[in-house]
């Protein structure tokens, strides 16, 4: 049996987060680990694929999709839930003319985020990434945002995404800007194929 997006509907499922959520693993192509600790998201739009966390799970209330041209996915990552870090991750897909006017996807990143740097620019895979990080304060907590959009080379699709990182319990201590937390952000940025 095939599930939304071509999948296999798998009767052998693996005891993790991610085949556990009825929605999320119907984006999965594999119950097989594609890296250790990620299984393949296959788009619905099927213009994208990424590395998604075995312990991750999609909000299914705020999933949004407009035919093959935009999808809007959120989800959380357990992956590091016993350092009390809280992991939150927003993408949004599209693919038309409007998303490759560059400058204008830049500057609607940067008034979601308030972001008012510079973004690092540089290319991987045919992609070409404009990173940014910065710090959101709300209530005197902080959130540690870390974000980019991702522009294939040669076409009209592109990619915002946003990883929001937190302490899951507020009254203690948690790191997270450390590094092996930005190493798992980028593991998923990076790892963006499109189609």
């Amino acid at each position: 049996m095939v599930n939304q997006n071509g999948s296999e509907n798998f009767t052998d499922a693996p005891d993790t987060a991610a085949f556990k959520d009825e929605f999320t693993k119907d984006f999965l192509v594999s119950n097989k680990e594609v890296k250790e600790g990620f299984y393949l998201f296959d788009s619905a739009t099927k213009g994208y694929q990424f590395h998604f966390p075995v312990n991750g799970f999609i909000e299914k209330e705020i999933y949004e999709r407009n035919g093959d041209e935009f999808e809007s996915v959120s989800f959380f990552d357990n992956k590091l839930k016993e350092e009390n870090l809280l992991m939150y991750y927003r993408i949004i897909y599209e693919d038309s003319k409007l998303s490759s006017d560059i400058e204008l996807s830049l500057d609607l990143l940067k008034s979601k985020v308030d972001f008012e740097g510079e973004y690092e620019e540089y290319t991987i895979n045919n992609s070409t990434y404009y990173y940014g990080e910065n710090i959101s304060e709300y209530e005197g907590h902080k959130s540690y945002l870390f974000f980019t959009l991702i522009k294939p080379d040669g076409n009209d699709k592109g990619v915002s995404f946003v990883a929001e990182i937190s302490c899951d319990d507020i009254s203690k201590q948690c790191t997270p800007d450390s590094s092996h937390v930005k190493d798992r952000i980028k593991e998923i940025m990076h790892s963006f194929d499109f189609e």
